[in-house]
């Protein structure tokens, strides 16, 4: 059997050993303490974050619900521009028909003046060098009458 002393002793180094193993778990408990606080504070960090984002998130759709409305609204205009592009394309191009054929006309009319002036003029050397011819008088005469008679108007 055992002595006192040595089961006095067995029990020292017991408590020795107890003490070393609470030691041990105390130091891993504050540990495993400051690894819980510093999850807490991710936690907490992230949850802060989220509604960050919550709310960026909802301001951002409605700036998209914005841009949509206004997207729309352009393209009703750009609609509308292009019909109206569309109206002035075919209103150009009357005037532009409209415009070649006065071109075409005024063509024609200066032609006709030019005959008109080739004409009168021969009409004029021919009763200047027969002065005594007198159906040429007349037609410088009646030509004379014409021109006055325009210019009056």
């Amino acid at each position: 059997m055992s002595t006192l002393k040595e089961i006095c002793k067995e029990q020292t180094e017991m408590i020795d050993e107890m003490r070393q193993n609470i030691k041990e778990l105390t130091e891993e408990n504050e540990k495993l303490s400051e690894q819980y606080n510093k999850m807490l504070e991710e936690r907490n960090s992230l949850i802060d974050d989220l509604s960050w984002y919550k709310a960026k998130v909802s301001r951002l759709e409605r700036e998209n619900h914005d841009f949509k409305k206004r997207n729309a609204l352009l393209m009703n205009t750009v609609d509308d521009l292009d019909k109206e592009n569309k109206a002035l394309r075919i209103q150009s191009n009357t005037y532009f028909d409209e415009w070649q054929e006065s071109e075409k006309q005024r063509n024609e009319f200066i032609s006709y003046i030019n005959l008109y002036t080739t004409l009168t003029n021969h009409i004029r050397m021919k009763a200047e060098a027969n002065p005594g011819v007198s159906r040429y008088i007349d037609l410088v005469n009646y030509i004379d009458r014409l021109e006055r008679v325009d210019d009056e108007n």
